[in-house]
């Protein structure tokens, strides 16, 4: 690795970024991986913004030796992604280039309610496709499950008092876990239609 490379062709563990015209002695090298492309996301250095990336292209970033660095990615809002939004830190020297690299995941959005059977209730009360919410919840045969966390999803997600949620999952998922003290059940993501959106309402 030379410093005299300095904004053109950075070359290191397989990644090549480009940068500008003007020569520099240190900088950071960004790569976004993953299931999103084409996808800009804010680059903030020292909590200031500093340029953008784009996922599926490695960037280069020129910076001062001698320093120390919080680096960090800040989505733009509009899309449903996952991925680490920490700082990260770094001290370059000249001649100095490191490589940051962040793993975004498309996420899905499942909206559902949760009910469970009251034990002891009587089979001829249950409607007979077993899922009929209304009539059931009349009957006071099924009542919703208040409160559940949802394992399996990405951020935190539950079931409100009339046990509907709304959860953010990323797309490889193929099951969430409800969960209370008292008891739990699996969602089975692979029998529910799940949309897939892709921008979110500015």
């Amino acid at each position: 690795r030379s410093p005299s490379r300095g904004l053109g062709d950075v070359y290191k563990r397989q990644v090549v970024g480009w940068g500008g015209k003007e020569a520099s002695q240190s900088g950071i090298l960004l790569n976004i991986v993953g299931d999103v492309e084409g996808v800009y996301f804010d680059v903030i250095i020292n909590r200031r913004k500093h340029g953008q990336a784009m996922s599926g292209q490695a960037v280069f970033i020129p910076l001062s030796p001698y320093e120390t660095y919080d680096i960090q990615l800040k989505d733009r809002g509009v899309e449903f992604i996952a991925f680490d939004d920490k700082p990260r830190q770094v001290t370059l020297y000249p001649g100095n280039v490191e490589v940051f690299e962040w793993s975004a995941e498309n996420l899905k959005v499942v909206v559902g309610r949760l009910v469970r059977r009251v034990p002891g209730c009587k089979a001829e009360e249950v409607s007979d496709d077993g899922i009929g919410f209304a009539s059931d919840l009349e009957k006071k045969c099924w009542v919703p499950m208040i409160n559940a966390r949802l394992e399996g999803a990405h951020g935190w997600a539950t079931t409100d008092a009339d046990g509907f949620f709304q959860a953010e999952v990323k797309a490889k998922t193929n099951q969430l876990v409800a969960k209370r003290k008292d008891y739990s059940c699996a969602i089975d993501l692979s029998l529910i239609h799940i949309s897939e959106p892709t921008r979110r309402t500015p």
